[in-house]
């Protein structure tokens, strides 16, 4: 519930909720870690034309990459969301959609 409290307002592109992405980031990081993942928050500087911190990237290893027997697996993922538009009606109907499909299978 934690990242859906967070994870609504992270707009990167509004400057006034940065500092929501910035706390997402930090989210992102313990789960990571509660994973076992060794995490390293990489800071990119400043927004060009502003005097505003960019996100930074998140970068999160498990295990040994150094072992040539086990194979590598990279995960690529955004963790700041777009403006709410009328893509929040869209999605809402799909879920509504969903979750009544799957609740009458239940049944």
């Amino acid at each position: 519930m934690d990242y859906l409290t967070i994870y609504h307002v992270s707009v990167s592109g509004i400057i006034s909720l940065r500092c929501e992405v910035f706390k997402m980031a930090d989210f992102l990081e313990v789960e990571l870690k509660a994973l076992g993942a060794t995490v390293r928050k990489v800071p990119l500087g400043k927004q060009q034309g502003e005097d505003v911190d960019l996100p930074p990237v998140i970068l999160a290893q498990v295990g040994n990459f150094k072992d040539p027997s086990k194979k590598t697996i990279l995960c690529y993922g955004h963790y700041d969301v777009q403006p709410v538009s009328s893509w929040l009606r869209v999605t809402l109907h799909l879920l509504t959609s969903a979750f009544i499909r799957w609740d009458h299978r239940r049944r």
